[in-house]
């Protein structure tokens, strides 16, 4: 297994992101020990449903290439240097388009355990949350939760024990922040 990706050290020294609010994009898992290539996208169709939250909310996951739905428009949230995460299209069977990643945590099954929280894709309104998204200097980036109880906590693409939706996805959760690196995220446009 090769080691998790560290920032570079001239890291905190390149510009902040610029994601164009008219374009589209992929957001794919970067380290090469947590499911490289795999796409943050949600479904609802695992175990009649156990992937669906509610009716305005699923959970979200990583993917294998090749699922409907995992297109994003980065949105940044006025007065800030903060993000919003807005799915662009309906998934293969969930209508998804214009839902946004935020985390949860009404319900018992939102959080696993006391350091992850689920991440799932709720309907527009409320807005989703606001995450920051840092450039590590390997072309890759970090993304943080920015708001609520679980601000500064980074998102994962995976959990304890790599809990499976079916045989080519997993849950995707927020993880509270560990020794070692933070998961790294490829940011490319469609």
């Amino acid at each position: 297994m090769q080691p998790a990706l560290a920032l570079c050290p001239h890291a905190r020294d390149l510009p902040p992101p610029a994601f164009d609010p008219k374009k589209v994009y992929r957001v794919k898992c970067a380290n090469p020990d947590g499911h490289p290539g795999y796409l943050l996208t949600g479904h609802s169709v695992y175990e009649q449903g156990k992937d669906k939250r509610s009716k305005t909310s699923i959970y979200a996951c990583i993917h294998l290439p090749g699922w409907k739905g995992s297109s994003w428009r980065i949105l940044q949230v006025p007065g800030t240097a903060h993000w919003r995460f807005v799915m662009t299209e309906d998934t293969d069977f969930h209508f998804t388009s214009k839902w946004t990643l935020c985390t949860r945590d009404e319900l018992g099954s939102d959080t696993p355990d006391s350091t992850h929280t689920r991440v799932v894709l709720h309907a527009p309104e409320p807005p989703g949350d606001s995450w920051i998204v840092t450039p590590t200097g390997h072309g890759t980036f970090i993304i943080t939760l920015a708001d609520g109880p679980r601000a500064g906590w980074h998102l994962c693409p995976f959990y304890p024990n790599n809990e499976r939706l079916g045989g080519k996805s997993f849950y995707a959760c927020v993880s509270k922040p560990r020794q070692g690196p933070a998961p790294h995220w490829d940011i490319e446009p469609r």
